[in-house]
């Protein structure tokens, strides 16, 4: 139903001008502050232009604040200038039909426009109408959730509409959504179940995606005493929503509120919504609070939970990398080849030549350490030729080279060695 292949951004946050394929599951690495949340912000901001045709909500404004600047020089003042246009672009294919749209700014105070999305226009309002005629129709599943996802604020404190499928476009754009329109749907159909006596399909959809994706966990349920979601382990452990480990919490809001998206946005399908349904999900940092084990498994889960999305995400983890397949991999870290091999590596290897992190098998105090120890023999080949001024210059720098180290119990066979180097050195003098 929906897909995305490709954007592009120009002017936008630290985004000069580029462009990025997209595939079913695209995974965004980088240095931080080289963009990862940048192409995150710039691929909602253009799904949002969706939601107005569908009836949802009109997109919000394109903010200056998210137009790049740069810094200038004016004699001896330094300021920040805005630099446009700014414009987010999206192409892949709606309904089948492929389609290319923008969002842009042209200058400062200016109304955000949008061009090629007569097409998009068209095809959402089509969609629309035919919800009227066809209630089995499908609706593209929208999410994106930021790293404020652990403890987001509430920001849609109005009623729950009943009934309303566009329900599931609540907030589904916004990196802080709420977790709190899921507990309530799942509140009130847990009563809904009781009253009626008759399973609910759809949490039962929410039920299985959840325990596909938590390892161990045997129910995902609204509990009526406690008012709140409770996970049970397979020892019979019942563990509140809110005693979750970061962890934990992260994946089962995260995964319960994709399925519950689903399920709101195609009740038609019962409890195979998240096996079903189609659509664009956004995931900043992907590992949050994960541990490595889980890392290696968490993008495998979901795919497995939600087949037909599309996952977008980025993250830190070599892990993660790991496990990808050709082709899934976007790396903004500069002076990489895109040729790198990347999938089944060792985490090692990934990190060294994907990710830039310089021999990632040896400690940041170890390379440190050796860092010292080739200056240190730079000088060393300087003390039999050196003159007195000089000499007293090698041997302040010796010193200070070793300082660090000589109360360390890591380095004091090393820094012995060195010592007696320098003894060497110093007695060859003529």
């Amino acid at each position: 139903m929906l897909s995305l292949a490709k954007v592009s951004a120009t002017n936008f946050r630290n985004i000069a001008e580029a462009s990025k394929p997209l595939s079913d599951t695209t995974v965004i690495i980088g240095e931080n502050g080289k963009g990862k949340t940048a192409w995150l912000e710039a691929i909602a901001k253009g799904l949002e232009a969706i939601l107005p045709g569908l009836g949802a909500s009109a997109a919000p404004p394109l903010r200056e604040e998210d137009v790049r600047h740069v810094t200038q020089v004016a004699g001896e003042r330094t300021f920040r200038q805005a630099v446009f246009p700014m414009s987010i672009t999206l192409e892949g294919t709606l309904q089948g039909k492929a389609l290319r749209w923008s969002r842009q700014v042209g200058g400062a105070g200016a109304s955000a426009s949008e061009e090629g999305a007569e097409g998009l226009t068209v095809i959402t309002q089509d969609i629309a109408q035919e919800l009227l005629r066809w209630p089995a129709r499908p609706l593209p599943v929208l999410a994106y959730y930021g790293t404020q996802r652990l403890w987001p604020p509430d920001l849609s404190p109005q009623p729950r509409k009943a009934g309303d499928r566009l329900e599931g476009y609540r907030d589904c754009l916004v990196a802080a959504s709420t977790h709190q329109q899921l507990l309530s749907w799942v509140r009130d159909f847990t009563f809904a179940e009781i009253q009626q006596k008759r399973p609910v399909p759809q949490l039962r959809a929410i039920r299985e995606a959840v325990l596909r994706c938590v390892e161990g966990a045997t129910d995902f349920f609204y509990d009526i005493e406690t008012e709140g979601l409770v996970l049970t382990k397979a020892d019979g452990d019942r563990l509140p929503f809110a005693q979750l480990s970061d962890g934990l919490r992260n994946i089962v809001a995260l995964v319960a509120d994709i399925a519950w998206r689903a399920s709101v946005l195609n009740p038609q399908l019962d409890e195979l919504a998240p096996a079903l349904a189609e659509g664009v999900v956004l995931i900043d940092e992907i590992d949050l609070h994960l541990h490595p084990n889980w890392q290696r498994r968490v993008l495998a889960d979901l795919r497995a939970a939600f087949p037909r999305l599309q996952i977008i995400t980025t993250t830190h983890s070599p892990f993660i990398i790991q496990s990808l397949e050709p082709g899934q991999l976007v790396n903004l870290n500069p002076n990489v080849s895109e040729d790198e091999p990347y999938a089944d590596e060792s985490p090692e290897d990934i990190a060294e030549h994907i990710m830039g992190v310089p021999v990632p098998q040896r400690s940041r105090r170890r390379a440190e350490a050796e860092e010292v120890a080739a200056k240190y023999y730079e000088l060393l080949e300087r003390v039999p030729r050196a003159d007195a001024e000089e000499l007293a210059q090698v041997k302040a720098e010796l010193d200070e080279l070793l300082a660090p180290y000589n109360d360390n119990p890591a380095f004091t066979a090393y820094t012995s060695f060195l010592k007696q180097k320098r003894l060497v050195a110093e007695a060859g003098r003529p």
